[in-house]
């Protein structure tokens, strides 16, 4: 993650809201809200992408590949840059 990508921490509250597409690989997040558009939101939260899901990033390329409830899902970066998250212990 680069320092422009960093992750703001609200007093005491642990982190405030961020888009998914600047986590590393590795950090596990809850979904806030889905910000793209109604058509691909219905279709990630059909794939197991719902406001309050828990995902883990597995890895970083031209995308993401993500773990959403034991299956892998891979998410462009432009689409990752709309799903809001807050990372999670």
């Amino acid at each position: 993650m680069s320092s422009g990508d960093a992750v703001d921490w609200a007093d005491g509250d642990g982190p405030t809201l961020c888009a998914l597409a600047v986590l590393p690989a590795g950090a596990r997040v809850r979904v806030v809200r889905l910000a793209c558009a109604l058509a691909d939101a219905d279709r990630l939260r059909v794939l197991g992408l719902f406001e309050g899901a828990h995902v883990r990033i597995v890895d970083r390329g031209s995308g993401l590949l993500l773990d959403v409830c034991g299956a892998r899902l891979a998410v462009g970066r432009s689409l990752a840059a709309e799903i809001m998250v807050r990372v999670v212990p």
